[in-house]
């Protein structure tokens, strides 16, 4: 996978997606669905790892491999879950 190349281990914590603060499983789904459907091309990690503090850039998907995972995990926007 896309993580595996940026090297992101099983046991890293997520602290920040985007410079976005990170505090549950769902918030962390509902950034990173937001930094794939953002105009950039990367979605940046802030991680901890035995505690030191790492950066991680990973270059986002394609539109076919988003919506797969759209499908496969059936994440919603913010704007979705308002309506």
């Amino acid at each position: 996978s896309k993580a595996e190349v940026a090297e992101m281990r099983p046991l890293d914590i997520i602290v920040k997606v985007n410079k976005r603060p990170v505090s549950n499983v769902e918030e962390l789904k509902r950034l990173v669905l937001a930094a794939l459907e953002d105009g950039t091309e990367t979605v940046n990690f802030e991680i901890l790892r035995l505690g030191e503090t790492r950066f991680i850039e990973v270059k986002k998907p394609t539109a076919e491999e988003i919506e797969k995972i759209r499908e496969e995990h059936r994440f919603e926007t913010e704007d979705e879950e308002e309506e």
